[in-house]
């Protein structure tokens, strides 16, 4: 018995006490017979009147999933009246429509919908019986299988997945089909199942689909930053700025500013694509030199990118030429150069403990820290960029998100 529509929530405890018996058939299952129902049970305490149909269905031997066919409408909507507690007996309208005479081998199987509404609620009652005609095996379909174009929750491609959608935290997959995509361009088009695209649910929100156990699934993702056409936007970094091995290439910057060695902390550590990117930061507070030195050939470093002041450029001098080093001088404005484009940005107010959490959150971003009052913040950097404030003395005109 399949309930498939409620329009109140408040009938369904009192209808599940006293429902109508779904209808119940039997076949005679020979060739050229006439197929039998039997018949309606109403078990309510009052007449119930709704539209009967049933249909003659045959299997289509070549599909998989199953496929139904529909071959013959035998009853379309009747208008029937079941007194209350009473039965209608069905073989009588069955034969007066003739039924269905089966004339060829194959697997068949009569649908049966019961329409109907009580005290404003609408049900429909559905029961199938399925029989076959002719020594024929049911046929087998292959296990499941599903495909996902982008690999998984990959938030930052538009992809596709191709399977049977499965119900996900107690919500059906409720996916956008095609997006004016050539499916075929993605998948073979021989599939026999579903095929859906990622989509933005909003300038904010996508809904990525992926592959689990065999099924296809949807998860609903809030973007760091926008979403447009299928995909989380995304911050990309420079690699030609950086060395290719990159235990060989270290960061160097002094303590004269703490708020700009977390500056840096996002030029040094970041997730790209789901890799994780790590490069030595050395820091120099003015008398650790032979300990800067040690870790240069501990971790055997080439190249050296330096954020110059005075302190810095003492150090440097004092690096003995042995260490055969290729040293990189930048300024602090040169951080941006770092990456090749960047739409999001995260922007904390001049708060030592904020600014060292916003640090850690615009590593995880991929995204460059703007700290309130410093040579970085200019009127230009947040132009056409996607900000995100932490802390509450920031202007609301500048940031598009709050994070506490």
């Amino acid at each position: 018995m399949n309930k498939k529509i409620f329009k109140k929530n408040f009938w369904i405890l009192i209808l599940a006490i006293a429902v109508l018996i779904p209808i119940s058939l039997i076949f005679a299952q020979e060739q050229g017979t006439f197929l039998t129902p039997s018949i309606i049970k109403n078990t309510r305490p009052n007449d119930v009147t709704g539209n009967l149909t049933i249909k003659v269905q045959k299997l289509d031997e070549y599909s998989c999933p199953r496929n139904w066919i529909d071959i013959k409408t035998v009853i379309e909507n009747l208008e029937l009246t079941i007194p209350a507690n009473d039965v209608l007996e069905l073989p009588p309208i069955w034969n007066a429509y003739k039924g269905y005479v089966a004339e060829e081998s194959g697997h068949f199987r009569v649908y049966a919908e019961f329409k109907y509404t009580y005290y404003g609620d609408l049900f429909i009652e559905t029961t199938t019986a399925e029989f076959s005609v002719g020594e024929l095996p049911l046929p087998e379909c292959p296990a499941q299988e599903c495909i996902d174009s982008d690999n998984g929750l990959n938030y930052y491609i538009k992809g596709g997945g191709i399977g049977t959608a499965e119900e996900l935290d107690g919500q059906i997959c409720a996916i956008v089909l095609g997006k004016g995509e050539d499916p075929t361009e993605i998948f073979p088009s021989n599939r026999p199942y579903s095929i859906y695209f990622d989509h933005c649910i909003n300038n904010k929100n996508l809904s990525e689909t992926y592959c689990e156990l065999d099924a296809l699934r949807i998860k609903n993702f809030e973007c760091p930053f926008w979403c447009l056409d299928g995909a989380c936007l995304t911050n990309i970094k420079d690699h030609s700025k950086y060395s290719e091995e990159n235990s060989k290439h270290a960061f160097l910057i002094s303590n004269l500013d703490p708020r700009l060695i977390q500056q840096i902390k996002p030029v040094v550590k970041w997730i790209e694509n789901r890799i994780l990117y790590e490069y030595p930061l050395l820091i120099y507070d003015g008398t650790n030199t032979n300990e800067i030195i040690n870790i240069l050939n501990e971790l055997e470093i080439t190249k050296v990118t330096a954020i110059e002041d005075e302190q810095v450029k003492g150090l440097i001098e004092d690096l003995p030429d042995d260490l055969n080093l290729l040293i990189e001088v930048i300024n602090e404005p040169d951080i941006f150069s770092f990456w090749l484009t960047f739409i999001g940005l995260v922007y904390v107010e001049d708060n030592p403990i904020l600014i060292e959490k916003a640090a850690d959150y615009a590593s995880s971003l991929n995204a460059p820290l703007i700290i309130q009052g410093t040579p970085l913040k200019s009127k230009n950097i947040f132009k056409n960029k996607y900000v995100i404030c932490i802390g509450d003395s920031l202007s609301e005109q500048i940031c598009d998100e709050y994070k506490k």
